[in-house]
């Protein structure tokens, strides 16, 4: 699997770890109470910053929390959060291990660091780390669909479409994130020549949201494998127009070529 499906879906995927027990996800925290000194309110105010985007204030309210509550394994979580948001999967696997060591049975925190793991290219450990978090929370589509794409990096193949089978099974057909498990099962057919399969799931993940440029690049490479020139040139041009990611453009532009087209 390319860093381009890698990183789009973890993104989506990890929106919305739930940070607090107070918070919830990302973007529901509780107002701060900067004049209420203590643990909870350092954590209220890092969850503040980070709703803001400002991962570095984050972080810093965090270590004012564990300084104080060396023990909190809350603190050591939402800091993981924040180094994840920063793209500091290092750090944040740290973290969340800290949480695991402190909190036994937090599942959000395996799932965090099993995302952390994939980010590292730790693929068994990632793998190991979603077992454990479907083992706590068997509805648990997301860590599902990450467990599909270590599987994928492995190159298994069967146990990769098992999981982003189960995960579209138990999803809520609402959810934002449905179009990329589509998405990384086409892949995985894709990789097993089941070009049919894979131009299935491709379309599937484009119905539930037209925009998602990913899937036509993918389908694109599908069509052009199988000699549907002109159904390829079109999702390339598809890509064109609806990529921000300028490797990506560069490719559809250079099989657009190849293709032969303007």
């Amino acid at each position: 699997m390319s860093g381009r499906l890698l990183r789009i879906i973890f993104l989506l995927l990890t929106i919305c770890i739930p940070l607090v027990a107070l918070a919830g996800c990302v973007g529901e925290s509780p107002a701060p109470t900067a004049n209420q000194p203590g643990t909870a309110n350092y954590i209220d105010l890092g969850i503040a910053a980070h709703n803001k985007g400002d991962y570095d204030q984050a972080i810093a309210y965090y270590n004012q929390a564990i300084t104080l509550e060396p023990t909190d394994a809350t603190a050591f979580f939402d800091r993981a959060s924040a180094y994840d948001a920063k793209g500091d999967d290092k750090k944040a696997a740290e973290d969340y291990s800290q949480a695991i060591k402190l909190k036994p049975d937090y599942e959000a925190a395996y799932y965090g660091r099993g995302t952390a793991n994939l980010y590292l290219d730790n693929f068994d450990e990632a793998i190991a780390d979603f077992d454990q978090s479907i083992k706590l929370k068997p509805i648990n589509a997301r860590a599902y669909t990450n467990r599909c794409i270590a599987y994928y990096h492995k190159g298994n193949y069967t146990q990769a479409d098992a999981d982003c089978t189960e995960a579209i099974k138990q999803a809520d057909p609402a959810e934002e994130y449905l179009e990329r498990t589509y998405d990384t099962r086409g892949l995985v057919h894709q990789a097993r020549h089941e070009q049919q399969s894979a131009i299935k799931d491709f379309t599937q993940a484009l119905q539930l949201n037209p925009k998602f440029w990913q899937s036509y690049y993918s389908r694109a490479k599908v069509y052009q494998e199988i000699g549907e020139k002109e159904k390829a040139i079109a999702d390339y041009r598809k890509v064109l127009d609806l990529s921000n990611d300028p490797d990506l453009v560069r490719q559809a532009r250079k099989e657009l070529l190849a293709l032969g087209a303007k």
